[in-house]
């Protein structure tokens, strides 16, 4: 893939992010105790708190309800709007959120996960090797 300056401007971290399992673990597990790990500190609380706040109720591509926060990470598990889904939003809401319950952050389109548990104070990310298109929900990376 081209890497050109210009396309690496562009801020789109799921499609464009360069990193890996062990950075993205990292942040996770800085994400998970409120932005510090021991010594390090990453971010205040207050923009902690404020990257995780307002968390609101969308369906993504009209079919996946989404909780996405002011930071832009998803809350898995958040279920206020299923009352109102019908079957197919059902299944899909179950596909992405089942096993992720409290967890927040997103997955990449491939089986990327990216996610940490604030309550647990465990954070991790799961990057593979090979690209599967048809585990859209990366139900692999839930599973490890």
């Amino acid at each position: 893939m081209h890497r050109s300056k210009e396309i690496k401007a562009i801020e789109a971290p799921s499609v464009m992010m360069i990193s890996n399992a062990r950075s993205l673990g990292k942040l996770a597990a800085i994400m998970a105790n409120r932005g510090s790990l021991g010594e390090e500190k990453l971010i205040s609380e207050e923009t902690w708190e404020t990257f995780h706040s307002e968390p609101k109720e969308e369906l993504m591509n009209d079919i996946l309800p989404t909780v996405f926060s002011k930071g832009g990470c998803n809350h898995f598990g958040f279920e206020p709007m299923l009352k109102t889904c019908n079957p197919q939003t059902l299944d899909a809401y179950s596909n992405l959120n089942s096993g992720r319950e409290g967890f927040i952050g997103w997955i990449g389109f491939g089986g990327s996960v990216m996610q940490w548990h604030p309550e647990c104070k465990v954070g991790f990310a799961y990057v593979p090797f090979d690209y599967i298109d048809v585990d859209a929900a990366n139900k692999r990376g839930a599973e490890i």
